[in-house]
């Protein structure tokens, strides 16, 4: 599955996490932190399976690339402070 979710962390304290069956995106770690714009403005997240590989890219910056698993498509978005969600986009891979 491929999703696409754009986030706005509104303050220095606010973070989100987006997680999938088995991978986990912390907007607060700081290897995904360095790539996120300033609080107020929109970030756009987007995890992609593709040839047995999921690439995952914080504004347009690929912050994880590895094998993906056969595991069942699931997304969650959870949030800690003030944090919008938008333009929530899901597919499921061709074929």
């Amino acid at each position: 599955a491929s999703y696409v979710v754009d986030v706005r962390l509104k303050n220095e304290t606010s973070t989100a996490v987006i997680s999938t069956a088995d991978l986990k995106v912390d907007l607060n770690d700081p290897a995904v932190d360095k790539y996120l714009e300033k609080p107020g403005r929109w970030n756009r997240v987007e995890i992609v399976d593709r040839n047995g590989r999921r690439r995952v890219e914080i504004n347009g910056q690929e912050v994880v690339n590895a094998a993906a698993s056969n595991s069942a498509a699931s997304l969650s978005l959870s949030a800690d402070g003030q944090v919008d969600f938008a333009n929530l986009y899901a597919s499921k891979p061709a074929g």
